[in-house]
């Protein structure tokens, strides 16, 4: 998120305690920072926003990620597909993270920002 603020310029809050990352699984931690990547990306890249949030929480055995932005937003039907450069954007993110038995939801309104929702399970790991 740092990285986001730099390049950007924009701020971003971040809400909630980080969840103890033990308890989620070396193939949970990646996707988490991929899907903090992309969003912020594409929330610098193309939203327009003014306000950007980070909502971080554990409810039950589930981590749960909400990026959420106060810009342009985008018709709900028109959900990004496969980029020109080859990149996978939002749809490689919830590939993913149904390959972990997890969701994404994407949800936004023209004029009303967006807000993106992983939700991953907690893994057994075994230390």
């Amino acid at each position: 998120m740092q990285e986001h603020r730099v390049k950007s310029g924009e701020s971003v809050e971040i809400l909630g305690a980080i969840p103890d990352a033990g308890r989620f699984g070396y193939t949970s931690k990646p996707c988490v920072c991929h899907f903090l990547q992309e969003s912020l990306s594409n929330i610098a890249r193309h939203a327009e926003a003014q306000h950007t949030w980070v909502r971080l929480s554990r409810v039950g055995d589930k981590l749960i990620i909400t990026v959420k932005d106060d810009g342009l937003g985008f018709p709900p039907d028109r959900l990004p597909g496969l980029r020109q450069d080859g990149g996978q954007g939002l749809w490689g993110l919830s590939d993913r993270a149904e390959s972990l038995g997890g969701s994404l939801d994407v949800e936004s309104e023209l004029g009303a920002g967006s807000q993106i929702t992983l939700v991953l399970p907690e893994e057994e790991v075994n230390s």
